[in-house]
């Protein structure tokens, strides 16, 4: 007997192909053990298909056995993917009718993949897989308007699964997904590279298995033997998959382009066309991706206004592929984000501090409006009075990164400029102006700087700003060779927020040394890095008044880091 799920034939568990070797015993091992629901699920849902005239009754009813299932299927169906498709939705029946059963049926199958990789407690990386999976199937069906629902429905499929081996194997939560996330999240291993150590073959090569087994959308099959002619349906899911690597990047980034050269000549639409059809289609995607069950990682899909300024302030890593490349192919790239949602949030709405030179024309200005102003004494008092007063009153209300910091942020700011510009080279100045806006302007109340030692084992203070401890002083001596925070900075390049929401599976990272001499679990770290190579690390905590760390602080943080890697980087050269 045969069933057919996305269009494609399905066969009974006795008549499904069996896959020899290891791989062959990992498909059994996740569909009979770790992932039968699932499984029975991809089952129960594809003998629907075998009898026309009753099919739609029994969709309806294994969807309605499912309350929220029914809600979100219902939410759907009257989302703005499908606004003006179906007219208003009240009923499972009504929508099966209206928008077809193999939307309805794909929909609903889409909700059931979601729930059950995010059922337990998934790892920040398969929170970038679901995210971008999810993103990539909404990007392939959105490049085939002109198509029947039935085949956009089978693309959306097929591109929700291409990572569905990645997923199964990473949703597991046990020591084999824990060894994989690690080879990815903390040593940079590309995921393909960390599933052939562990595993001994590739996540693609298990998908594709499972695709076979469960007998899958062959669109899914094609999209992952990457064919140099692909049908018109697998080349959507190849380009959305392809798009949602890269996009963390930032819209205007040159990965994105040239993925949008080829999604422009794909749709016959100019690339500025493309480009907006791409990021209108990424807010369709993190609108409607609480109904699909994907509420937890919809931050991570980046909306249309995210740019490589925007990127540039988080935590973004790019692994790269270091398996052979054919003649004429770049390199794939997956690109991490390890963030929360408050952080996308914080980077989207950052004002950096002003430049100097900003600050010196804001100066100017305001001397020129003082030097035209009128001359009588008594005028001129009243309004210095009013001024100090409306001062006074905002500096009181203030952060420390507000007003009364004006002066100082001026004073650094042009004292670095002098420097970069080649007006005195002095490296020690350099660390002390850094270091003096940390403490002072972003108001972090310890601040340290280290260099690492010529060996590139341990880790050396060289400068300390803020009230600290002799034993804190004396004890700032961490070992590089070792997992903790500072070597995964340094490793990484990428600055590191510990005690925050993303480093919530990274507690390892805070060693019993690291414990004993900073007497504090949150944390800033972020590297310096000088032509590509990182030779040291900024620290600040608010251990003395243990008040928390904020995103703003966080971010105005990593951007004097930075610019203290750029001033470092002109007068190397």
């Amino acid at each position: 007997m045969t069933v057919a799920v996305a269009g494609q034939n399905m066969t009974t568990e006795d008549e499904r192909p069996k896959t020899q070797g290891p791989i062959g015993e990992w498909v059994e091992s996740l569909s009979k053990e770790k992932m039968p629901a699932l499984a029975n699920t991809v089952h129960k849902l594809g003998k629907l298909t075998t009898d026309e005239d009753s099919r739609v009754a029994q969709l309806s009813e294994q969807i309605l056995k499912d309350p929220n299932l029914t809600s979100r299927v219902l939410q759907v169906s009257n989302s703005v993917i499908y606004r003006g498709v179906a007219g208003s939705v009240s009923t499972i029946t009504r929508a099966i009718v209206l928008m077809g059963f193999t939307t309805i049926r794909d929909i609903s199958l889409s909700m059931k993949i979601l729930d059950e990789m995010l059922k337990k407690s998934p790892s920040q990386h398969l929170k970038n897989v679901l995210a971008k999976s999810f993103h990539a199937a909404m990007q392939a069906k959105g490049m085939v308007n002109n198509a029947k629902y039935s085949v956009k429905e089978e693309i959306f499929i097929a591109g929700l699964l291409h990572h569905l081996g990645e997923m199964s194997i990473l949703s597991r939560n046990d020591s084999i997904s824990h060894r994989l996330d690690n080879l990815i999240s903390n040593q940079g291993y590309c995921p393909s590279k960390a599933s052939t150590e562990v595993l001994g073959f590739t996540f693609d090569e298990l998908t594709t298995s499972l695709a076979e087994h469960w007998n899958l959308s062959k669109v899914l099959a094609e999209a992952l033997r990457k064919p140099e002619q692909p049908s018109q349906a697998a080349h959507a899911v190849m380009l959305g998959e392809e798009l949602s690597q890269v996009v963390a990047l930032g819209w205007d980034s040159d990965a994105v382009q040239q993925v949008m050269q080829k999604i422009a000549k794909f749709g016959d639409l100019g690339v500025n066309e493309a480009l907006e059809q791409a990021k209108q289609v990424a807010d369709y995607a993190k609108e409607v991706s609480s109904m699909y069950g994907a509420e937890a990682v919809k931050h991570l899909i980046p909306p249309s206004n995210y740019t490589q300024e925007v990127a540039e302030r988080l935590n973004v890593v790019t692994l790269e592929d270091d398996a052979p490349v054919e003649a004429g192919k770049a390199p794939q790239l997956f690109v991490e984000l390890d963030i929360t949602p408050e952080m996308i949030e914080a980077a989207l709405n950052y004002r950096p501090l002003p430049s100097y030179s900003e600050m010196k024309k804001d100066k100017e200005s305001a001397q020129k409006s003082v030097d035209v102003a009128p001359k009588n004494p008594v005028l001129a008092a009243n309004e210095s009075t009013k001024i100090h007063s409306a001062e006074v009153a905002e500096n009181e209300k203030a952060p420390k990164l507000g007003r009364e910091n004006a002066t100082l942020q001026l004073d650094y700011m042009q004292r670095l400029g002098n420097l970069i510009t080649g007006q005195k080279l002095n490296v020690n100045e350099v660390f002390n102006i850094i270091l003096e806006g940390m403490e002072q302007a972003v108001g972090l109340e310890r601040v340290v700087m280290c260099l690492v030692s010529k060996d590139r084992k341990v880790l050396m203070p060289k400068f300390f700003r803020g009230e600290s401890s002799d034993l804190f002083k004396e004890g700032f001596k961490f070992k590089l060779d070792e997992e903790n925070a500072f070597a995964h900075s340094l490793n990484q390049a990428q600055s590191f927020w510990m005690g925050s929401q993303s480093t919530a599976g990274k507690a390892f990272l805070y060693t019993q040394q690291l414990k004993n001499v900073l007497q504090t679990e949150k944390f800033f770290v972020a590297p310096i890095v000088v032509s590509r190579k990182p030779i040291g690390v900024f620290y600040a905590d608010q251990k003395l008044s243990e008040s928390p760390l904020t995103e703003q602080q966080f971010l105005n943080f990593n951007s004097l880091a930075q610019q203290a890697s750029m001033a470092l980087s002109v007068l190397g050269n």
